[in-house]
């Protein structure tokens, strides 16, 4: 020992007593009939307990209170303690609180009326159904509690007082009965004569109920009977709209009966008529006739549409509409008019006056609905042409004169008047119809005079429908202006008009042309404009066949005058417009120009760019300057005084000749062939002279053979391709010259190696980033220097394994490296291995890239918060697989040192604080040592990353976040600011703003409520923004959602065991995964069949997470029916019908006792599926397969084997396979449960604990004999089996041998033994 010290130490706790009393609280209530009852125990295990009244009358001989009757209870024992409780008598009527049915648009008042509440009652916590908390003050004369309801559903109401105790708490449903009538379905529509119509009257209620119906309803019309159903909920009543008649009838249609309710005895009559002006359809019928129509291009065409019994309030429109055969059911609108407003007989003319020849078709009379539009029955219409030609018929001979009246319909009645008004003699009209229509031909005879008119006449049913009138002009002038001779240029574009003079009205040659004559033939070149005020123009481009005399003739009558044409000349030498040549290159132009041999006072003259006049013919030397440019334009200006003999009406001839020299150019393309072998390699010469010679030359510097070289096509270039042949050597020249007459003007070569490397650089594998800028160089070795400087990049090319690189920029070559520059938008794409080739030629080796991702959110680079809002922050960076000993790290602004970001992530928290500013920047730095893996050659081998995040105080909230609800017009939205200076706005999911009559400003401006219109569909997006003066400020949204899904994961049919812990998911969709985080403080509310379940005991409902929110139970014989779950005012359409199941195992105590080789006997049952064939099965410890367990239980016997244990565990295996119809989703679908048992040997316990026990004269030892299987009937003998104890415990003064048995288990012995003590010298 320590300093030889032994020491011990007793700790003794000492504890005060206390009551308990189960319920554990202070105060307790009794209603009328109703009884509590009251536990009351203590913490030391104290015995004796009873309970008594205040006047001492015993009130329980036990712990256990039961009772009916108010007063002072007191717990106590005879030794230790009491304790005292008051029951407190109160009465509530709640005659008032029941279930009951209304009708729609009444309102129903709940009450609970609470007497002889108690003085120490004070406040008490009230909880409707769907109103928040409240509490109330309650005095002692009485409180009642009501509530005014207009809404269906249920209703509960739970009354705890300030000690928690719950004074009431029941649940009752307001049934609201409606009945309607209506159209089935009730859409929009236009119901056409003979059109049926249903009409439906149907009692509902909410909540729905199928105990809600008519219990006798009928149809009636105009007094009679015509349908009577009972015991149903709806019944329809069909009608034929053939005439006005049978829809006024419509006036006259009522459904009659009686409603019955599901509470308080409902009945009711009703007596409904059929709005029918409150209801779509709108009833129509179509007014006209023939069904067909034959009418004339421009003539009118009237239509009318017209609507019976019109919906009252709206102005009708009308569209007369073309039917178009390539896309049903658009309209090409026509002609609009909106009708009167007469409600009983809203109609509209629709008149068209625009009819073209080409629109001949199907049409109907179009009504625009309010929310769709209705088309009336189709018509057809027939559109024909009806003309005369000429229009007007200007000649100097009348008499034989032939005039055409035509139309395209067949059946035309046509008709010609003389100039007396008459019919025409038939022997001058001749029909000459045929198959494209009517053709009348009418010969003007003698008696018809120029300055009079003849007409051709359209019938129709007996009447002119149209009327064409051929006026007769027989004395007029034609000439030609500007006539006699004339002169003009090859090239010119020049004009000679035709004048007719002499008509009283110019007009009447609208849409009429001279015809033209050269040299007496007919002349068609050129384009002859309509007369306009009696001129007509030729227009054409003079050539040398237009030398002659010019004239016009209109009808028979020819101009008196022409223009006599003479064609001039002017030469430019080179005659090509665009040149090439080289800087300081010569060229001589020579420029000649045709004189006017009747024009003596002047010579064509030519100018250059000097602006000095020159006399034709004049040559010009002229020196090429490109000066910095790539060509070279020339400006020949010629000019000559052409007095009064040009064709058109000028005095000066101008005219400008640009030659535009281009500069020479002669490449060869490849300049370097790189090629490990030159035969059959293809060489490009090429120059943009395309009247040019290209000649290559071998590598001797001979002529290619013709054999090896083509020309290439090429819109805007002269290319000559060479095919090198073989023996083509490593450092050859190959030359390319470009011949002008025999010389040679311009040379290029291409270069030859064979002996080059091209390779990438930092080959092998390597690593970036997502997003990461990175940098790839390719090079090209053993290239000699003069070829190294005409590396071309536009030759090099890359490839990730087998795919072309389009992306990224190649850049220039510098000393034989090209690098590639490239951002790494996405990892799948860019993970591979990169080659680069120049022309054929590819990288022997390349850099294996792999793409690492990080993430970084939230991803916003700018966000708001509030004072000391926590903003979480998520990092996770992938790492090298090749690195082992460094890891990615991380430094945040508010650390002066880098940690390691986690393999997972890591969050990093950031607390918001604009104690300073009202904005704040946020650094998060990210290194890691690649240790020279990265695709880049990093400084020091250190990646590094940079973050900012500006954080920026909110001032903007919303209430809700986001809104999912069924039923959104109506919902208001608030958007508040923490800056009472701010001006608010709302926004539409189009950007516009909200209307005026839709928000609403509350507290002095710092909020503004938006009242969603109906306009307003599922996931529109919902804005609210600061304004600064005109420009938008913070901004902030929210989510509309009203076709989500409300749904229970694993509905229909499923079973469970009584006590089984299980789990039933609701879930949200129809709602974007980035939007189902805003729910995650919102949980759904469930119910089983119609009643409620609340999260108490083991029963738990968990927030959204993702959509889904799962409740957690466990199962009870009263946990079965439909569990439903509701979000918002939507419910899920169905369940899970759950079903439990009981099973049992016997004995249930977890430890069995049993001796060595002791039979024990257990019982399993298990319930089944009705109507399933599956079978429950158990496995024993001592079996190796699975049995089924009988239908009523079965029995399984083990016999105990220690061992040299002193208890062994044994286990049964309960399973079943549901098939997938248990509650939870199974493993493979088999239930599994195992019942763990463990036996123990029986052992005799003796106090005192020992085997050896003494007694000397006088002196008695008491031994008590007990068992850890707590038998019974434990008694004690002597050796001699004379009985030494009737009882467990021995008393005695007698040594011997002596045993503790009893009859079935176990027996156990012990020695007393009996000493001699002289003790009288102690």
């Amino acid at each position: 020992l320590n300093s030889n010290m032994y020491k011990k130490t007793y700790n003794v706790t000492l504890k005060k007593r206390v009551v308990i009393l189960d319920p554990p609280t202070y105060g307790y209530y009794v209603t009328d009939g109703s009884k509590v009852t009251i536990t009351c125990t203590s913490n030391a295990g104290l015995k004796g307990l009873t309970w008594k009244k205040n006047d001492q009358t015993s009130a329980s001989d036990n712990n256990i209170l039961e009772t009916d009757q108010a007063g002072v209870y007191t717990c106590s024992n005879s030794e230790f303690f009491s304790q005292s409780v008051s029951i407190h008598s109160i009465g509530i009527d709640e005659s008032k609180f029941t279930s009951t049915t209304i009708k729609e648009g009444g309102s129903h008042t709940f009450e609970v009326k609470f007497s002889k509440l108690p003085a120490s009652f004070i406040k008490a916590t009230i909880r409707w159904t769907d109103v928040d908390d409240v509490t109330e003050d309650i005095s002692n004369s009485g409180l009642t509690f009501s509530k005014d309801v207009t809404d269906g559903k249920e209703y509960s109401l739970s009354i705890i007082d300030q000690d928690g105790i719950s004074l009431f708490d029941k649940s009752v449903i307001l049934q609201i009965v409606s009945v309607t009538i209506g159209n089935d379905p009730a859409t929009e529509k236009i119901v056409v004569g003979g059109t049926s119509l249903t009409i439906t009257c149907e009692v509902k209620s909410v909540p729905k109920s199928d105990g809600v119906k008519f219990s006798t309803v009928k149809w009636v019309e105009d007094t009679t009977d015509k349908k009577t159903e009972s015991d149903v909920s709806k019944t329809t009543y069909d009608i034929t709209l053939n005439d006005k008649d049978s829809i006024d009838s419509l006036d006259k249609i009522k459904c009659e009966g009686t409603v019955v309710g599901d509470y308080n005895g409902y009945s009711e009559q009703i007596s409904e008529m059929y709005k029918y002006m409150d209801e779509t359809p709108l009833l129509a019928y179509y007014q006209n006739d023939p069904v067909s129509h034959d009418i004339y291009v421009e003539e009118k065409l009237t239509v009318k549409c017209a609507l019976y019994k019109y919906k009252v309030g709206v102005q009708p429109v009308f569209k007369l509409c073309r039917k178009d055969e390539d896309k049903t059911g658009d309209c090409e609108e026509l002609d609009d008019k909106k009708g009167e407003t007469d409600n009983d007989n809203p109609s509209v003319e629709l008149i068209t006056s625009s009819f073209e020849d080409n629109q001949s078709g199907r049409y109907f009379c179009r009504y625009e609905g309010s929310s769709r539009n209705f088309d009336f029955k189709e018509f057809q219409v027939n559109i024909y042409t009806f003309e005369v030609s000429p229009k007007m018929l200007v000649s100097d001979k009348i008499e034989g004169s032939k005039l055409i009246c035509s139309s395209s319909n067949r059946n035309a009645n046509l008709v010609w008047k003389d100039n007396k008004n008459s019919k025409a003699d038939d022997a001058h009209v001749e029909d000459q119809s045929d198959t494209t229509g009517k053709r009348l031909q009418y010969t003007l005879p003698t008696s018809v005079e120029g300055g009079e008119s003849v007409k051709c006449e359209l019938i129709r049913d007996g009447d002119v429908v149209d009327t064409k009138t051929v006026k007769i002009i027989s004395t007029f002038d034609i000439e030609v202006e500007r006539s006699g001779k004339r002169y003009g240029y090859v090239g010119d574009d020049v004009s000679i008009t035709c004048k007719v003079t002499g008509l009283s009205d110019n007009d009447v040659l609208i849409n009429e042309k001279p015809t033209w004559t050269l040299g007496g033939a007919s002349f068609t070149d050129g384009t002859i404009g309509m007369f306009n005020n009696g001129a007509s123009i030729l227009r054409l481009s003079l050539k040398d066949s237009h030398k002659g005399e010019f004239k016009c003739s209109y009808g028979d009558t020819d101009s008196t005058n022409g223009m006599d044409v003479n064609i001039l000349k002017y030469s430019f030498d080179p005659k090509d417009t665009t040149l090439y040549g080289k800087q300081g290159d010569s060229i001589t132009f020579t420029i000649t120009m045709d004189s006017i041999t009747e024009n003596t006072g002047s010579d064509p003259t030519v100018s250059l760019s000097s602006g000095m006049k020159e006399k034709t013919p004049k040559t010009f030397d002229v020196s090429v300057d490109f000066g910095d440019g790539e060509k070279q334009e020339l400006n020949f200006k010629l000019e000559y005084n052409v007095s009064d003999y040009y064709i058109s009406d000028i005095k000066t001839y101008t005219k400008d000749h640009i030659v535009e020299v281009i500069k020479l150019d002669l490449s060869v393309s490849p300049k370097l062939l790189l090629t490990k072998t030159t035969a059959k390699k293809e060489l490009l010469c090429t120059t943009n002279d395309i009247t040019a010679t290209l000649q290559w030359k071998d590598r001797n510097g001979n002529n290619a053979g013709d054999g090896d070289v083509a020309d290439v096509p090429d819109a805007n270039n002269k290319v000559l391709k060479y095919t090198l042949p073989d023996g083509v050597q490593d450092g050859d020249s190959i030359k390319c010259s470009l011949m002008k007459e025999g010389k040679e003007v311009l040379t290029d070569a291409v270069e030859v190696d064979t002996t080059f490397t091209i390779d990438v650089m930092r080959g092998g594998k390597r690593y970036a980033y997502v997003g990461d800028d990175v940098t790839i160089t390719c090079k090209v070795t053993g290239v000699s220097e003069s070829n190294v400087k005409v590396l071309d990049e536009k030759r090099l090319s890359w490839h990730i394994g087998n795919t072309p690189l389009s992306d990224g920029t190649i850049g220039k070559f510098v000393n034989g490296e090209s690098v590639l520059q490239l951002t790494l938008t996405e990892k799948q794409k860019y993970t591979g291995v990169f080659k680069c080739s120049y022309d054929e030629e590819q990288s022997a080796k390349g850099m294996e890239v792999q793409i690492l991702e990080y993430t970084f959110d939230p991803k916003d680079k700018t966000l708001y918060a509030e004072q000391d809002e926590k903003i979480t922050f998520t990092i996770t960076m992938d790492r090298i697989s090749d690195i082992t000993e460094k890891s990615p790290e991380i430094k945040t602004s508010s650390e002066t040192a880098y940690v390691t970001i986690p393999e997972d992530g890591g969050t990093y928290p950031v607390t918001a604080d604009f104690s300073e500013q009202d904005s704040k920047t946020i650094t998060f730095e990210l290194q890691y040592d690649v240790e020279n893996n990265f695709v880049n050659e990093l400084n020091g081998n250190m990646y590094k990353k940079t973050y900012d995040v500006t954080l920026k105080k909110r001032e903007l909230s919303v209430s809700p976040k986001i809104l999912v609800k069924k039923t959104i017009s109506g919902e208001k939205i608030t958007c508040s600011s923490t800056n009472s200076n701010a001006v608010l706005k709302w926004k539409d999911n189009d950007g516009n703003d909200a209307a005026v009559n839709d928000v609403e400003s509350l507290d002095g401006g710092r909020q503004l409520q938006y009242t969603l219109p109906t306009s307003v569909n599922d996931k529109d997006v919902l804005t609210c923004v600061t304004m600064n003066g005109e420009v938008e400020g913070e901004s902030i949204q929210v989510k509309v959602y009203n076709s989500f899904v409300v749904e229970v994961d694993r509905n229909g049919e499923r079973y469970g065991y009584v006590g089984d812990e299980v789990s039933i998911t609701c879930r949200l969709t129809g709602i974007d995964s980035g939007d189902l985080e805003l729910l995650n403080d919102q949980q759904p509310t469930w119910k089983i069949g119609e009643s409620a379940l609340s999260e108490e005991g083991d029963t738990t409902i968990g927030k959204f997470i993702n959509g889904a929110s799962v409740l957690k139970l466990t199962l009870t014989e009263a946990r079965k029916g439909v569990f439903k779950c509701a979000y918002g005012d939507k419910e899920s359409p169905t369940g899970m019908t759950v079903g439990v199941l009981k099973s049992t195992f016997e004995p249930s105590d977890e430890t069995q006792y049993a001796n060595q080789g002791e039979k024990i006997t257990f019982r399993v049952s298990s319930e089944r599926i009705s109507g399933y064939n599956k079978i429950p099965q158990i496995k024993t410890p001592s079996a190796q397969e699975f049995v089924d367990i009988p239908e009523n239980g079965g029995t399984y016997s083990v016999t105990a084997d220690y061992g040299d244990k002193d208890s062994v565990p044994i286990s049964f295996e309960l399973q079943y396979d549901f098939e997938d119809k248990f509650v939870n989703k199974l493993n493979s679908n088999m239930y599994k449960k195992t019942y763990n048992v463990t036996l123990k040997k029986r052992v005799v316990i003796l106090d005192p604990p020992t085997y050896g026990y003494y007694v000397t004269d006088g002196s008695k030892v008491t031994i008590t004999c007990t068992s850890n299987a707590g038998l019974k009937g434990l008694t004690w003998k002597k050796n001699d089996q004379t009985s030494a104890s009737d009882n467990n415990i021995l008393e005695t003064d007698q040594a011997g041998v002596y045993t503790c048995s009893n009859s079935e288990f176990f027996s156990q012995s012990v020695s007393i033994h009996s000493i001699g003590i002289d003790e009288s010298k102690f």
